[in-house]
């Protein structure tokens, strides 16, 4: 699973809609839309974690991503 396809998997076991994660994030929906599709800001990003009850990892050399998030 990549980065931003647990992005959009926790948004959906939150039960939250993209207007709503955008609003409670104080960003756009677009924004949303770009998070989940791999594109965005990092900046946004930082919004959307918090949200998402996410936190940022550093990623040992050779670890995925997307695993390390997971976790």
């Amino acid at each position: 699973m990549s980065f931003f396809e647990i992005l959009r998997a926790e948004r959906l076991a939150r039960g939250l809609t993209q207007a709503e994660l955008a609003s409670r994030a104080n960003i756009s929906i677009p924004t949303v839309r770009a998070l989940e599709s791999g594109a965005g800001t990092i900046l946004s990003l930082e919004a959307v974690l918090p949200v998402l009850c996410l936190r940022w990892r550093v990623a040992k050399a050779g670890e995925h991503m997307g695993r390390v998030l997971a976790e």
